[in-house]
């Protein structure tokens, strides 16, 4: 069949696969690979093959880094070879629609990472490997990364940081946790979204928990918190990390005045805002009455 084909097209014809945008590519049911010119090949031509024949696609994770990286976290495959990192770090991707081309997405990260170790699930998802000499990318220079993909390529994205992991075997299982998570999770955001495995982590135990967590809460602090606004400073200000200035110029009022409601709220409940449990305990509580 190769051979009469061979004949046919001649130089336009090849047995064996490029990332040569100008071939269409077919497999045989024996697993044989083929692809012709499509500026020789007509659409009836196209049409007849396309019924004896499969669409040919490159496999994912087919270049050599990637595929020791793709073995090692998903078939026990051996550590890969690096020099010098003890530490590396998942980001998770899901696309909302499939890419033309992987090399559009690699592209685009390679501006934020360099020689990125992209592991692919499928053509619309899969994770970036980096390990510690990339771990100075910050939480805004992600989603300035995230707006210029989505405005560039017109395809939202959700993306998800993951910790930092020993590379071992041991990590290998924290990530696959990690995956867990967010397959259990990413459903029920939003399709353009940047959030870190903590804050997953928080929000999930924080669901199956929201009940045990308003029933162990005074009716005190119950009735405090039911002030919509109350509960907004507050939560600005743990997400401030204390700070009244920055709470102050965020929520738009004077700081002799966050300061009268804090203390107010604290005589009210017994609450001792540089408290750390529970300062946390009340930032739960915000989050599980629906902020």
């Amino acid at each position: 069949m190769f051979k009469k084909l061979s004949e046919i097209y001649k130089e336009n014809f090849s047995t064996k696969y490029s990332d040569n945008p100008q071939f269409q590519y077919f497999i045989t049911d024996e697993g044989e690979i083929f692809g012709i010119n499509k500026n020789v090949l007509t659409k009836k031509e196209f049409e007849i093959l396309s019924l004896f024949y499969n669409h040919y696609s490159p496999p994912l994770n087919q270049k050599t880094n990637t595929y020791s990286w793709y073995e090692f976290l998903f078939n026990n495959g051996e550590i890969p070879t690096i020099k010098d990192k003890t530490s590396m770090r998942c980001i998770y991707f899901f696309l909302q629609n499939p890419l033309d081309s992987q090399k559009d997405f690699e592209e685009a990260i390679s501006g934020l990472i360099e020689e990125p170790i992209i592991c692919w699930f499928d053509y619309q998802s899969g994770l970036i490997v980096y390990t510690s000499e990339h771990l100075t990318i910050s939480e805004n220079d992600w989603e300035q990364w995230i707006n210029s993909f989505t405005t560039d390529l017109l395809i939202n994205i959700q993306l998800f940081i993951g910790q930092l992991h020993h590379i071992n075997n041991s990590g290998v299982k924290k990530i696959h946790r990690e995956m867990r998570l967010i397959n259990e999770t990413r459903s029920s955001l939003p399709s353009h979204v940047l959030k870190t495995v903590y804050q997953l982590q928080f929000d999930y135990l924080l669901k199956s928990n929201h009940q045990v967590i308003q029933d162990l809460s005074s009716d005190k602090l119950l009735d405090s918190l039911s002030d919509v606004e109350l509960r907004k400073t507050l939560k600005v200000l743990i997400e401030n990390h204390l700070n009244l200035s920055l709470t102050a110029k965020e929520m738009y009022i004077h700081r002799n005045s966050l300061q009268y409601r804090l203390d107010k709220f604290s005589t009210n409940t017994g609450i001792q805002l540089k408290d750390f449990s529970q300062v946390s305990f009340v930032y739960w509580l915000i989050k599980a009455m629906g902020n």
